[in-house]
Order: structure tokens, then C-alpha cells, then sequence
């Protein structure tokens, strides 16, 4: 079973470790969305090896989805 995550505030220092963590465990992640403020928008940070993700507006997040 993966789970669906939204990470808010992950451009942050507790965001990043959590990240890290994330990794290192191999945690079973099926979509993962980097939230946080809007000057952080449009920023990329890996995770794992080889994916890199862009960091979306927790102002227009949707949790419901």
C-alpha cells in the first residue's frame, strides 16, 4: 500500500529532514506534493535518487484530493 502525502513546509529545515527520513525508510509514497509559502513556489528538491519535485502553493492546495 503507497500513500498519497503532502509535506507542508518543506523547503524548511524540518521539511528537508523529513524528506530525508522519508527516503532512508523507503516509505511507501504513491504521490508526494511539496507545500509551502508563496516564495517558495516553483522551487525544486529531490527526493531519492533521481526524482525531483517542484514545490506547489499551500495557499491553492487542495487537501481534498
Amino acid at each position: 500500500m503507497a500513500y498519497r502525502l503532502a509535506l507542508v513546509g518543506a523547503t524548511g529545515n524540518v521539511g528537508r529532514a523529513i524528506l530525508t527520513c522519508l527516503e532512508e525508510r523507503s516509505f511507501p509514497i504513491e504521490r508526494l506534493h511539496l507545500l509551502a509559502s508563496e516564495r517558495s513556489v516553483g522551487k525544486s528538491l529531490s527526493y531519492g535518487d533521481k526524482e525531483v519535485l517542484t514545490v506547489e502553493n499551500i495557499e491553492n492546495f487542495d487537501f481534498n484530493t
